[in-house]
């Protein structure tokens, strides 16, 4: 399996977009940063209404477009769930406004924790994408900044609004501002207020649903040559450590098992897999707490990574289209594509047509 899965590249044309010649998140965004998860630990225990409304100030204070999202949903137990999403929205001067990228962060991590990191972490870059210095004229997308409250919820219930579909929820907002399509969302999960040593990458959506592969594979080219950050796959402990060969297969074999699982499941992953219902190519990077196996790293390097990506993203002139769509990947390196793993299903389901016909 190991030996017969391919190195991941991006597409020709798109990989050039991923080597920026400067990255602009220096050590005054990091110091803004520390700012906002100073001010998040004061209000992370307040109501949700107060939260969101925190969320609004500060985007509306940044240059963006904002609103509070008010919406009621059903719990697993069928009774009414009550939440409060706040976003903004960031006209870029040479936008057309038809297309738009999306970074998001949900108050509650998928560890259970707030994620406190996380959303500082987003409110600081939304500060730097909409700075009126340093060359910010280059965004030609517009960019969406979210909050979600109550995790997945929160997500489904501003996804639906957003494109005007209701499926079993409802939903206000004083306004609700729009911009194009969106093309490629982020989302950040870096629960507490700690550092971290790694990343893992989260990307499946409901019912199989997948990104355009070309989007795991600049994630991963800018984590490795640009930020510098050590990634793995659904918070695997195998973390780019010399492995020998049975340990390099059992180590894919877990990742593999791991895809095939969530697929299988039919349910996201983590927040963002719900974008793909919408044809949003989207993945969720959650930051993997130190345990000293490698350097740790904190608000620059989550900046840096972002920010990359999302100029990367910016340069795209059409939609994601010209890698895979269906493929399992064996680490964060390697895939397996369809045109591999489907022969021998297609071979197994005609020996079931001729036994039964027989």
């Amino acid at each position: 399996m190991y030996e017969y899965s391919a190195r991941l590249s991006t597409s020709v044309s798109f990989n050039s977009a991923t080597h920026q010649v400067n990255v602009y998140y220096s050590q005054n965004d990091v110091n803004i940063a520390n700012e906002f998860r100073d001010r998040i630990l004061e209000v992370v225990e307040k109501s949700r209404e107060s939260r969101a409304e925190f969320i609004f100030k500060e985007l509306r204070q940044a240059g963006f477009h904002a609103a509070i999202q008010h919406y009621t949903t059903k719990d697993e137990s069928f009774n009414e769930a009550e939440g409060v999403n706040a976003f903004g929205i960031y006209h870029a001067p040479r936008s057309d406004g038809t297309e738009a990228l999306l970074l998001s962060a949900p108050w509650v991590s998928r560890t259970g924790e707030y994620n406190v990191n996380g959303i500082a972490s987003v409110l600081s870059l939304a500060k730097l994408f909409k700075r009126k210095h340093e060359g910010n004229t280059y965004w030609s997308k517009d960019i969406i900044i979210l909050i979600t409250d109550e995790s997945v919820r929160g997500m489904q219930a501003w996804l639906n609004a957003y494109h005007g579909v209701n499926f079993g929820m409802s939903y206000s907002s004083d306004i609700m501002p729009r911009s194009g399509a969106i093309q490629a969302a982020i989302n950040m999960d870096f629960p507490g207020t700690r550092e971290y040593e790694s990343l893992a990458v989260y990307f499946e959506g409901a019912n199989g649903q997948l990104p355009n592969l070309d989007l795991i594979n600049t994630v991963m080219t800018v984590a490795k040559y640009t930020a510098q950050v050590p990634f793995t796959l659904h918070d695997n402990d195998a973390i780019n450590r010399p492995q020998t060969p049975v340990e390099s297969y059992l180590a894919s074999l877990k990742h593999l098992t791991d895809t095939i699982r969530f697929q299988a499941l039919g349910h996201p992953s983590s927040d963002a897999g719900l974008a793909l219902r919408y044809k949003i190519d989207a993945i969720t990077i959650h930051g993997i707490t130190a345990t000293g196996m490698h350097q740790p790293f904190d608000f620059h390097r989550m900046g840096i990574l972002v920010e990359s990506t999302f100029r990367s993203l910016n340069n795209l002139l059409e939609h994601l289209h010209q890698s895979f769509f269906f493929y399992f990947l064996t680490n964060a390196e390697r895939y397996v594509s369809i045109g591999m793993y489907m022969p021998p299903v297609i071979l197994f389901a005609c020996c079931l047509v001729l036994q039964i016909s027989f």
